[in-house]
Parts: structure tokens; C-alpha cells; sequence
């Protein structure tokens, strides 16, 4: 009786131990490794794969649906655009085509700059018994050319010396010659010669008035003109003198600037004079003193004209002392 008791308690002990090895191999099933190359986790993506596939293919058949509709739509909103404005496009091209078949004058005119207007006649201005200013105001209409060009002054039929000028975009500007000497005169007469235009670059300067604007702002303090009485050799004349101070706003140095400075009695011009600043650096100001060898009875207004090719290179000065690009 004894002995039946131990041997039952010794089979459930070892009922026990066996149920132990059980749950711990089974807690080791992630580490199991099948020799055949499956693993738990290529059975956990095959079991997320079963769970999942009917969706994930109804997914992917509406996205295809989906983008099939916008690529019909696209395709008939086309096809009708091309029914209701591409086919009369193609018709006014073709018709263009065979009626312009090559580029004719009244194309190229309209294309072509306007030529330069000479304002008026041109104005002497005497100060002396043979001595003499000659001024003729000019103006381009362009707003996307500006020309270079020679000129002179007829005289009486003769020509006076021929000399190199330019005129901007949009601009109107005094061509002279001053100190001409000649003892009388009937006619006068401006001739232009070698007229070279050139449109400027829209992709380099899209804005003509901007680019002007900072290449050739120049500030001119309020002109102040007064009359002093000669002495010693000057001692039988009177000298005109206009004071100003001119700043350089903008941000460029140049070597050399020349200055009109135009005097005013009225709308009449009755005064001209050019000085040449050299070396004019950008932020500077220079005081400057004008004498005038004419009587001037009266002036009423002054302006200090910048007369400046800004489409040159080689007007610009850089901080170490060479021309600019």
C-alpha cells in the first residue's frame, strides 16, 4: 500500500516537470529557428497579409479607378478645349502664315526706333563782338533705344567742327558748340551723321527708368547766381557767377562727369556752360563756381544737367582704381 502511494506521487512529479518543459519551450517560440528558412515572423506577416489582402486590393482598385477618371477628365476637357479654340487657332495661323510670307515694310517700321527730333531752330547766344553759343535742343522718343551719332552746325553753309554725341532713352538734351568765333552769321543749321541705335537689353535692364534713375542721380544744392565787377585786366567787365554744391547719390564712381548748367530767364535760355568733374566718387559733393563772359540781365532758374553715356563701361571707376563691368 505504501509503495503504490510513493510510485503515484513519483509519475505526478514527473507529469509536473514535463508540463513545465511545455510552457517553457513555448514561451522560446520566437526564438525558434526552422531549418527550412521559415521564420515566426515571415508566419506573422503571412498571417497580417491573410487578415488584410481584401482590403488592401479594394484600396488599390479605387486608387486606380481614381486616377483613370482624372486622366479621362483631363483628356475630354483638352479634346473640347481644342474643338472650341484650337482648331480656329490653327486657322488664323495658317491664314497668317500664307498671307504674311515674308516680313514687310510696314512691320519693320513699327518695330524700328523713331528717328530723332530736332526741337525748334538753334539758338546763338553772342558775348562778345565774334564770339558765340550754339545750342540746339534734340529728342528721343525711344523708349527701349538709345543712338550715338556725329554732328556739326552749318553755318552759313560752313561746317563748324564734327564732333561725337549719344542721346538716351527718353531723353531730350542740348547739343552745342560753344565759343564758336565768327564776325556774323544769317543760318545756322544742326547736322546729325553716323546714327547708330541699339535697343537696350530687356533681360539686363528691365527697367529703363530704374536704371537711369541709379546711374545718374545727381543733386544739385539751390544755384545761386549773382553779378561781381571786374578789376584789373577785367577791370570794363562785369562777371556772372552761378554757386551750387553737387552731390554723387548714386552708387557708382566715374572718371570723368560733364555738367551743363543752363540758365534760365524765364522759359528763354540765355546762359550755357559745361565743366568737367574728374574722378567723381560715388557719396561725394563738390562746391562749384561757374562764370558766365555774357551779360545776363536777368535769371529766374538754373538746372545742372548730368550730360553722361551711362551705357558705357568704360565711365565706371571701381574702389581699386580699374574700370568696371
Amino acid at each position: 500500500m505504501y509503495m503504490n502511494e510513493e510510485i503515484s506521487s513519483q509519475v505526478r512529479e514527473k507529469n509536473q516537470e514535463e508540463e513545465i518543459k511545455m510552457v517553457t519551450d513555448v514561451n522560446r517560440l520566437e526564438d525558434y529557428d526552422d531549418l527550412s528558412g521559415m521564420t515566426v515572423k515571415k508566419l506573422e506577416y503571412g498571417l497580417w497579409w491573410a487578415n488584410n489582402s481584401k482590403f488592401i486590393k479594394a484600396a488599390a482598385f479605387w486608387m486606380l479607378m481614381f486616377a483613370g477618371f482624372i486622366s479621362w477628365a483631363y483628356t475630354f476637357y483638352t479634346f473640347m478645349s481644342y474643338i472650341g479654340f484650337g482648331i480656329k487657332s490653327d486657322n488664323d495661323m495658317l491664314y497668317q502664315m500664307v498671307n504674311n510670307r515674308v516680313i514687310g515694310h510696314e512691320y519693320l517700321s513699327s518695330v524700328a526706333p523713331v528717328d530723332i527730333i530736332m526741337l525748334d531752330q538753334p539758338q546763338v547766344i553772342t558775348y562778345a563782338s565774334n564770339k558765340h553759343d550754339i545750342v540746339q535742343m534734340i529728342v528721343n522718343q525711344n523708349a527701349r533705344y538709345f543712338a550715338t551719332f556725329d554732328y556739326y552746325f552749318l553755318i552759313d553753309g560752313q561746317a563748324t567742327k564734327k564732333t561725337s554725341g549719344f542721346i538716351l532713352a527718353n531723353e531730350q538734351k542740348y547739343l552745342m558748340n560753344l565759343g564758336y568765333e565768327s564776325n556774323s552769321f544769317n543760318k545756322v543749321q544742326l547736322v546729325l551723321e553716323n546714327i547708330a541705335w541699339k535697343k537696350i537689353d530687356m533681360h539686363k535692364i528691365p527697367d529703363w527708368q530704374k536704371y537711369y534713375d541709379d546711374h545718374l542721380t545727381m543733386k544739385a544744392s539751390d544755384p545761386i547766381f549773382s553779378t561781381a565787377k571786374g578789376s584789373g585786366l577785367s577791370e570794363k567787365m562785369n562777371i556772372y557767377l552761378i554757386n551750387f554744391a553737387i552731390a554723387n547719390l548714386n552708387p557708382y564712381n566715374y572718371f570723368q562727369v560733364p555738367i551743363n548748367v543752363l540758365a534760365y530767364s524765364g522759359d528763354s535760355l540765355v546762359g550755357i556752360s559745361t565743366v568737367y568733374l574728374d574722378n567723381f566718387q560715388s557719396g561725394e559733393s563738390r562746391v562749384m563756381n561757374i562764370n558766365y563772359p555774357y551779360q545776363i540781365d536777368k535769371v529766374d532758374r538754373v538746372e545742372v544737367v548730368p550730360d553722361l553715356n551711362i551705357m558705357r563701361d568704360d565711365i565706371y571707376v571701381d574702389f581699386a582704381g580699374g574700370g568696371i563691368q
